[in-house]
């Protein structure tokens, strides 16, 4: 399993943000020992991708996580975006926000 995942580059820097998906995905990433240079290409998964299809994308030879991997991954990354709709402070329409 490939774990040193080359970053993403921005406008010709090697520096990007690493924005967490949240504490469930990151636990994962933790306990599969994946580093955190892997959190800018899952925030492109999520963004571009069908939650129905990261396993397949996951597991794949591009990513090359196990089976297993993928599976507690999703599930993790499909909790932490679902908790990420119940915003603080704030209601939630679709893309909208409705600050209170």
């Amino acid at each position: 399993m490939s774990k040193d995942l080359v970053p993403a580059t921005f406008s010709g820097t090697d520096y990007i943000a690493i924005i967490s998906l949240g504490e469930n995905t990151d636990k994962v990433l933790d306990d599969f020992n994946l580093d955190d240079k892997i959190i800018p290409q899952l925030h492109k998964l999520v963004m571009s991708i069908r939650n129905t299809k990261w396993e397949i994308v996951l597991t794949s030879s591009e990513w090359g996580l196990s089976l297993q991997e993928a599976s507690v991954l999703v599930g993790a990354l499909n909790e932490d975006l679902a908790l990420g709709n119940r915003c603080n402070n704030m209601v939630c329409f679709g893309k909208g926000f409705f600050f209170m």
